[in-house]
């Protein structure tokens, strides 16, 4: 899950808070990314952001627009119940599939110096 921001806008300060909490309190196995299209803007025009913020987020390989709520409680709802798996990515190797290992790791190289 990736929330594309800009440090000036009003409503990405106003959620900074709940999205921080939600990167911490997160099953192990969901990924929270920040991107600030300030410094990554080529990488936000790829991702066809034209909002602040924009939430996305990927399953099996398809990029799909977050449209819920932007609160603590909504965001850890619609994680639980439809982003986390039993594939833990603290321990890629004991809990997650070739596959799962593979993207993961994919793309922590991808996205390494984008995110925060």
């Amino acid at each position: 899950m990736v929330k594309f921001f800009q440090t000036w806008c009003g409503h990405c300060t106003r959620m900074a808070p709940d999205w921080d909490r939600l990167s911490k309190e997160v099953h192990p196995s969901v990924f929270i990314y920040d991107v600030n299209c300030g410094d990554e803007a080529e990488l936000c025009n790829e991702n066809g952001v034209s909002g602040y913020p924009t939430i996305k987020y990927y399953q099996d390989g398809v990029e799909k627009k977050y449209e819920g709520s932007r609160g603590f409680e909504e965001l850890l709802k619609f994680t639980k119940e439809n982003l986390e798996m039993a594939c833990d990515v603290a321990n890629l190797k004991d809990t997650c599939s070739e596959k799962a290992q593979n993207y993961a790791e994919k793309v922590s190289n991808n996205y390494k110096s984008a995110f925060r």
